[in-house]
């Protein structure tokens, strides 16, 4: 007969093929509940730090719907308002002492940055939502009316970061809200 794969050894190669899909699945189940494991006793020991006491606000990532990442946001018409608020629940506001669309300072371990406060009741207090992909560059001064607020100053790559994807810790980020002593 001719040559080229014969019905058996197509078969036998769909099966390889199919073993070495579920061999990879297990590994990474396996490192995802290795990574579990390993830090448990870190969350655990993080979470009773005096530093967190400090720090008693969560920052999360924000979506919007008129911008894709950085994208849009400079594009005349698009945007409704050209920074990034940081959204924070009313009550939350009300403890600080802070209207919405007053100038409020962000502090985490490793930076600060000042933002335009919004209140949004959705959030569960202890949270201050902010999207990503505003701001000015490290070497320029921010400007949190005219170009947002640079989220990525108060992050670490070389500390706060996925051991398994590198990727930095940008959610659940420990910070301080406070508002701004002197004006914007």
């Amino acid at each position: 007969m001719g040559g080229g794969f014969g019905q058996h050894a197509l078969h036998e190669e769909a099966r390889r093929h199919e073993f070495r899909v579920h061999a990879a699945r297990r590994v990474v189940r396996e490192l995802a509940l290795r990574r579990r494991r390993d830090m448990a006793p870190h969350i655990a020991e993080h979470d009773e730090t005096e530093a967190d006491q400090q720090y008693s606000f969560r920052l999360i990532p924000r979506r919007a719907n008129d911008v894709i990442n950085s994208s849009l946001r400079l594009t005349a018409g698009i945007r409704k308002v050209p920074h990034n608020p940081a959204f924070l629940h009313p009550s939350d506001l009300l403890a600080i002492g802070i209207e919405p669309g007053t100038a409020i300072e962000i502090r985490s371990r490793h930076g600060v940055v000042t933002a335009i406060a919004a209140a949004d009741a959705t959030l569960r207090r202890g949270v201050l939502s902010i999207t990503h992909g505003f701001g000015a560059t490290p070497d320029e001064t921010d400007d949190p009316i005219v170009v947002g607020t640079n989220v990525n100053r108060l992050l670490r790559i070389d500390e706060d970061f996925d051991s398994i994807t590198g990727s930095p810790l940008m959610g659940a980020v420990p910070v301080r809200v406070s508002p701004v002593q002197k004006p914007v």
